[in-house]
């Protein structure tokens, strides 16, 4: 998926996070959108890639696109060390851990699917059917932003 249709995933998760008591303002928002693109940061390609380019490019030549930061592993890894960031700023934390998610769930719409269980390259799709499934960049792509 693009940067946009992540994005918008996003705040579409938040508006659902907020429906069950989050209190959404403008830093959550962004730390949301963050949280959205960051899984990408694995390749040179994705904006954030390019932006942090010496990481992509080392995360890339050693583990390859959608590996290890589309593993639930990862976040896991990530929201235990953004502890500190929980207990100052509970509702940041939820939303980059949100962001974040989304990001790994609108993947496994993708023809290519995600390793949630990375290390294992076990990959998941939403839907099991091949032809269900929404090409990257395509004009399916484009109806979910």
């Amino acid at each position: 998926m693009q940067a946009g249709t992540h994005i918008t995933g996003a705040a579409l998760t938040l508006a659902v996070a907020r429906g069950f008591g989050l209190d959404v303002g403008p830093i959550e928002a962004a730390v949301c959108a963050f949280g959205s693109i960051l899984p990408d940061i694995d390749t040179t390609t994705s904006g954030i890639g390019r932006f942090f380019r010496p990481l992509a490019q080392f995360l890339e030549t050693r583990f390859g696109h959608r590996t290890m930061t589309h593993s639930l592993l990862f976040l896991l890894l990530l929201s235990v060390a953004l502890m500190p960031l929980y207990f100052a700023y509970p509702g940041v934390w939820f939303a980059f851990v949100y962001g974040y998610l989304s990001h790994l769930l609108l993947d496994t719409l993708n023809v290519n699917g995600v390793p949630l269980l990375w290390p294992n390259r076990l990959q998941f799709w939403f839907f099991g059917n091949r032809k269900l499934r929404v090409p990257y960049g395509s004009p399916a792509e484009s109806s979910l932003d």
